[in-house]
């Protein structure tokens, strides 16, 4: 009797021990699956930006075509409020671009913290990243999470002002 009684507790430990494990798992999964998820949207907004940053002939090209065809609502809303050329203001988008999607990236992997909050909040205490966030909320909502913009319009104070 006293072996029966030891196997069925070394049974119900052994299944326990491999519940636990198997939750361990998911929890390393999902953190992985983020951290990827991160990567890949840091590694396609650079794919976008690179080419204007790196190249003075891209820009060139670029700015002929956005003559004709119109600029997008963000640089020509920093072109009329900086009294920047257009090339200036798309270079400065693309800048601006590439700080916010890292910052939205890593808000969808890691979640609201401190020291996100206190970036965010001193993106949008400037002038030009406050625009940005404002033409880029309005009128292109649809380039950040919607939990990320609810996040980042939540944010009023620095951080240490919080109750």
């Amino acid at each position: 009797m006293k072996t029966e009684k030891w196997a069925a507790w070394a049974e119900i430990s052994a299944s326990v021990a491999v519940v636990v494990t198997l939750l361990f798992l998911v929890f390393e999964v999902r953190q992985n699956t983020l951290a990827i998820e991160r990567q890949i949207r840091l590694e396609r907004q650079g794919r976008l930006i690179k080419p204007y940053m790196e190249s003075p002939e891209f820009r060139e090209i670029y700015t002929a075509i956005k003559a004709k065809d119109g600029q997008e609502p963000r640089v020509a809303a920093f072109a009329r409020h900086y009294s920047l050329s257009p090339e200036q203001a798309v270079y400065w988008v693309r800048h601006l671009d590439e700080i916010w999607t890292g910052l939205e990236a890593d808000f969808l992997q890691n979640g609201p913290s401190p020291e996100l909050d206190s970036m965010l909040f001193g993106m949008k205490s400037f002038a030009d990243g406050r625009l940005y966030w404002e033409v880029a909320g309005a009128e292109e909502a649809m380039r950040f999470s919607p939990r990320f913009v609810e996040y980042v319009n939540a944010i009023r104070q620095p951080p240490q002002d919080r109750p």
